[in-house]
């Protein structure tokens, strides 16, 4: 439970809001933001390695994906994946190892600094649910947090793996 506790609040800090004003926006890991290009995302990841893949859904969307596998996310491991179109950063998803935390562990965490969560709406994630899950349909058990112009989703997988994804909805492709 103590590792928990420092692998949630390290993520709060690596994925804190900043503040949810305009002059303050969303911002990600080592100063990322939304919009940012791929090479001012990995310039700001500095010497980190990193693999670039096309990540293709089942939907209209294919994304550029630049990802940082086993990457130190407080005391836990996880990859993470910059999602990018047109050159824009508009989503990232964490896929934390197995056993790093349980899904309510994780829900009581976002709940904690975003407030309520609600049931996934589909609707107004719109074509962000492909940043989510390239099929189109997140897990079963998923819960999202929305804020000013992102949501955070939620989710565990068959094999009791958490994936925590941040979608900015004020991109072009969402609608």
């Amino acid at each position: 439970m103590k590792k928990l506790l420092v692998v949630l609040t390290v993520l709060c800090l690596v994925f804190s809001m900043a503040a949810m004003a305009e002059e303050n926006p969303f911002t990600i890991r080592n100063g990322v933001q939304f919009g940012m290009t791929q090479d001012e995302v990995t310039k700001s990841e500095g010497d980190a390695k990193y693999e670039v893949d096309t990540e293709r859904t089942r939907g209209s969307v294919t994304f550029t994906e630049v990802e940082y596998e086993n990457a130190t996310i407080g005391e836990g491991k996880g990859d993470i994946a910059y999602l990018f179109l047109d050159d824009k950063l508009v989503a990232i998803r964490v896929d934390f190892d197995k056993k790093v935390n349980t899904f309510e562990e994780a829900e009581k965490y976002l709940t904690e600094n975003y407030g309520e969560g609600k049931e996934l709406d589909l609707k107004t994630l719109g074509n962000g649910v492909y940043a989510v899950d390239d099929d189109g349909h997140p897990e079963a058990k998923a819960k999202a947090w929305t804020g000013d112009g992102f949501t955070v989703v939620l989710e565990e997988d068959d094999d009791g793996d958490i994936d925590v994804t941040y979608v900015d909805l004020t991109a072009d492709y969402i609608k």
